[in-house]
């Protein structure tokens, strides 16, 4: 595509700090999936899908920041667009309009997320050939996993940590529990895997005999990368299960476009009350349904990410202890509130009298009253 002697150079100077593992992956795939259509040279900052996936795009030179165009996505349903260079107002631009071999600085320098499934379904076997893990690792792996031969695995992802805000609504376990009574007795030989950064939700599942990473990938012999990557080992997990329900998370679904396996995708939709069939080659990487609650909770993490993260560690310790599967998300948040302006009020009651005045007129500004009511 380009017409001088010099390589056009295609880069991501965000990467790796733009955004979670998942983010980094979607965004590595387009700037891989671009270079190829377009016949340019990659060039990155160093980022842990180096270590894992043995990628070596050429290095980022210092100056690429200042002297590449820089371009912003704007996402759209089927491919990713963009516009100029950082102001959101300019005209939308398709980046196939972009006539790169004129461009006088020598490259663009792309910032964005780029999560849309249906722009990589054009090749999901080089999707997936990008995010292969190293030798060294895959063979670790492997031999882990041939604990499960013979069974029909069974991967429920159960993110907790941020959830709770915005799109990104935590699964009520009781749909879980649903969705696995809907299929499991038909299944041979099934053994339930929870891909889970909190491994007391096992307590959940237990008429389950669940397993979690630590019951099958052993310390011994542990590549040192996933003492970097310690999320790696669920997200390979999830990208080898027979039947797979995730999160409203790109975590996992971006581990669902590796699985080439899988018979039975997953995930909750809050409109439905329960799990929906999904595609990961067909639909939205997130299920964008937004509750009053949601936009709540989203606007504590943006502005009182302290506040935000104290509440979330005190409801999923709640949730952790508790027998039932039926207490609605929202009343161990409003337990959570409690504890936590019990907490500050102990040192300082005008603190606490503060939270529970901002508390009243963000509600209020929502829209919702404290009823908590999930939709």
């Amino acid at each position: 595509m380009n017409s001088g002697n010099a390589p056009f150079i295609l880069a991501m100077s965000t990467l790796g700090r733009n955004g979670r593992f998942a983010n980094q992956v979607f965004q590595y795939a387009f700037l891989r999936f671009t270079a190829r259509e377009y016949d340019c040279v990659t060039h990155t900052p160093q980022w842990i899908g180096q270590k894992l996936f043995g990628h070596a795009d050429k290095p980022l030179a210092p100056e690429h920041e200042n002297t590449l165009l820089e371009w912003r996505e704007r996402a759209y349903p089927d491919i990713p667009r963009f516009i100029s260079p950082g102001i959101y107002d300019y005209p939308k631009v398709s980046f196939s309009d972009v006539r790169l071999e004129l461009n006088e600085t020598g490259g663009i320098n792309f910032w964005g997320h780029f999560q849309s499934s249906r722009y990589y379904a054009k090749d999901p076997d080089f999707f997936r050939s990008l995010f292969q893990p190293e030798p060294e690792l895959a063979a670790y792996l492997d031999s882990a996993w041939q604990a499960l031969a013979g069974k029909t695995v069974v991967v429920a992802h159960l993110r907790f940590g941020d959830t709770g805000q915005y799109n990104y609504f935590e699964t009520p376990l009781r749909w879980v529990h649903d969705w696995l009574e809907s299929f499991w007795p038909q299944l041979d030989s099934p053994v339930l895997y929870l891909a889970t950064e909190d491994a007391r939700v096992k307590r959940k599942f237990k008429d389950y005999a669940p397993l979690a990473a630590a019951d099958i990938f052993p310390a011994q012999g542990r590549p040192g990368v996933l003492a970097e990557a310690p999320y790696y080992e669920d997200f390979w997990a999830i990208s080898q299960a027979d039947c797979l329900g995730i999160s409203n998370s790109s975590f996992a679904f971006a581990a669902a476009m590796l699985n080439s396996r899988c018979s039975r995708f997953a995930r909750p939709k809050l409109s439905a009350r329960g799990f929906v069939d999904f595609s990961p080659w067909q639909d939205e990487v997130l299920c964008t349904e937004a509750t009053p609650n949601l936009i709540f909770w989203r606007i504590i993490a943006r502005d009182s990410p302290d506040i935000y993260n104290a509440v979330r560690k005190l409801q999923r310790d709640l949730m952790m202890n508790d027998d039932t599967l039926d207490t609605p998300i929202e009343e161990y948040e409003r337990r959570a509130w409690e504890a936590l302006l019990r907490e500050v009020g102990k040192n300082s009651p005008e603190g606490a009298e503060k939270l529970r005045s901002v508390h009243a007129n963000l509600r209020k500004q929502v829209g919702q009253s404290l009823s908590f009511s999930i939709i």
